[in-house]
């Protein structure tokens, strides 16, 4: 027997061995095959989008877990090149200050603006990644503008609208395989009556490349890329949201009308998107006798996709989700909302679009 303090000699023997462990390490080996999998779709889909000439784009993606997986409450981890890369050019919101002191001028032509780009999107089949990124580009663009000088005046020199189209001019080089036509956005500005105070003259297509140029100069070639429409499919997924379904046309008409309240530019996008899938689950999948009644409003699998927590620790997306409900309630609403819903309503009533914009409460 050895003695006390003393270390007793090893019995050459393994310890036995654990069926616990081995069935968790099978686990972990069947996991690992299936993030393999997943990944090696996504690398041919990325093959497959960047060979036919465009981007590879988050929307345009496989999602890093399967519907096996999500069923199972089991996430696959995000693969490395796709949320992060995203969320890391996720930077051009605009400041507070801007938001206070652009002007009550200056955010009746936003709206205008906003509303009439939409328009245009609608008419010419513009994609909503497109949209997006006009709307996001504009509010970059003026926001810039108005730190040079804090002056408000300096919004107006350049007439809004037609900035507003230059936006979209730019955003469709490098959203759309084949971007709008200038002639076709010169004649949506000069639409505009004159009357209306809108539109300061008559605007040709020289006027908006020279427009384009002063746009990209003022903000240094860099574009805000990763608008909500990046995130809001691959967070509608994660949050138990069936593409193609209401539920999922919801979430896209919340973050286009959020497009028209000027107050949303001070959020991150990946935030916006996030909130309109928060509502879009709470309105359709989560009441009594819903598919998904009784499962947490912000679940565990949103918190590892989105990186956004739920609760205290987290109080700006309970801010983001609040803000876009009161945008709800005052759709359709000219005494109430902030920004134009006009093109919003034409769009979002037609039954393809599930005639949410005919039938909305909140």
């Amino acid at each position: 027997m050895p003695k006390a303090g003393s270390k007793g000699r090893s019995s050459g023997r393994s310890q036995p061995y654990c069926k616990g462990g081995k069935t968790k390490k099978a686990n972990q080996q069947a996991t690992d095959q299936v993030q393999l999998t997943i990944q090696r779709q996504n690398a041919a889909e990325r093959e497959a989008v960047l060979g036919n000439g465009r981007m590879a784009k988050l929307q345009a993606m496989t999602p890093d877990y399967s519907e096996a997986a999500f069923k199972n409450n089991l996430t696959v981890a995000q693969h490395p090149s796709i949320i992060p890369a995203h969320k890391s050019r996720d930077r051009y919101e605009v400041s507070e200050e801007f938001l206070q002191g652009c002007g009550n001028t200056f955010n009746q032509f936003r709206g205008f603006t906003v509303d009439r780009v939409a328009d245009g999107c609608d008419r010419m089949d513009v994609t909503r990644a497109a949209q997006h990124l006009a709307v996001r580009l504009f509010d970059h663009y003026e926001h810039k503008l108005w730190q040079q000088r804090k002056e408000e005046t300096d919004l107006l020199v350049r007439n809004p609208m037609a900035v507003g189209f230059a936006c979209l001019l730019i955003a469709s080089k490098y959203e759309e395989k084949v971007p709008v036509s200038v002639a076709q956005l010169v004649d949506l500005i000069n639409e505009v009556p004159l009357a209306s105070g809108m539109r300061d003259r008559t605007y040709t297509a020289v006027d908006l490349l020279n427009l384009e140029i002063h746009i990209l100069m003022t903000v240094g070639m860099e574009l805000p890329e990763s608008t909500a429409a990046t995130f809001a499919d691959r967070f509608a997924k994660a949050g138990g949201i069936a593409m193609g379904s209401k539920e999922h046309a919801f979430v896209h008409f919340l973050l286009e009308l959020s497009l028209t309240d000027y107050n949303f530019s001070k959020y991150k996008a990946s935030m916006t998107a996030a909130a309109a899938v928060y509502m879009s689950r709470k309105k359709f999948l989560l009441r009594e006798g819903q598919p998904l009644h009784g499962e947490r409003t912000w679940t565990d699998t949103l918190v590892t996709v989105t990186g956004i927590k739920k609760g205290k620790k987290s109080e700006l997306l309970g801010e983001c989700v609040t803000r876009m409900g009161n945008l709800g309630r005052s759709y359709g609403k000219p005494d109430q909302a902030v920004g134009q819903h006009d093109a919003l309503i034409a769009k979002w009533s037609l039954p393809g679009y599930f005639g949410i914009g005919s039938v909305l409460y909140f």
